[in-house]
């Protein structure tokens, strides 16, 4: 059965609720628990980073899923694999709840690994974004979303689709005031252009009379 530990708010350190924990999974019983700070049964293992990196991830509204390592009252420690997220009652934050199960092999040795390397200093471009160690990249650092929460990311991405409508009216308002300007400029060039056509013609025509006149003038008798 997952282990289930709510989180209070306003005091986030401490531990409020949690269902029955036996005492080979946890760091002591129920009633020992409960109102302690939530790192009694943090194990000096576990890197800074991932910490900083829970808070920070649930404080912007955001779930958090990593690996951690606990210890036990009896000085062993054990693996979980934490799902915390923030829980909200009437639109208002009132909580954070956190369910933890059994990982993996594979993942414990994984997340050992990695954890081994923040502790020696020896991370190098690796960090812990929501939970999971990922490596830092230019795109990573130039994401504008990742520390946002889900409700402002919304927020910000209304605001840009509605700027880009606006500049796409705006643009096509534009468009269609140079198009129309366009229409007018070919319809004066073209009569423009068809009146001097015209006046070609009739002076051609009257070129061709004055000519056939003097023919006929100069003909001999």
């Amino acid at each position: 059965m997952p282990i289930r530990l709510f989180l209070s708010p306003i005091r986030r350190e401490k531990l409020l609720l949690s269902t029955k924990i036996s005492s080979a999974s946890a760091a002591s019983g129920k009633k020992e628990l409960i109102g302690q700070p939530q790192n009694i049964v943090r194990h000096p293992d576990m890197p800074v980073e991932a910490f900083a990196d829970f808070w920070a991830t649930l404080k912007a509204g955001r779930p958090w899923t990593g690996l951690v390592k606990n210890r036990c009252k009896n000085g062993d420690y054990y693996w979980v694999l934490a799902n915390a997220t923030p829980v909200y009652e009437r639109g208002q934050l009132s909580g954070y709840m956190s369910v933890r199960g059994k990982p993996s092999r594979t993942q414990v040795e994984a997340a050992d690994r990695a954890y081994q390397l923040f502790r020696d200093g020896k991370a190098g471009n690796l960090q812990i974004k929501d939970g999971k160690v990922v490596k830092a990249s230019l795109l990573g650092k130039l994401n504008i979303f990742k520390d946002m929460s889900i409700k402002t990311r919304l927020i910000v991405i209304i605001a840009v689709l509605s700027a880009l409508l606006l500049g796409i009216g705006i643009l096509g308002l534009y468009g269609i005031n140079k198009s129309n300007e366009g229409v007018r400029t070919v319809y004066e060039d073209r009569t423009i252009a068809l009146g001097q056509i015209s006046e070609i013609q009739e002076r051609l025509l009257s070129n061709r009379l004055d000519i056939a006149v003097a023919l006929v003038t100069l003909r001999p008798r």
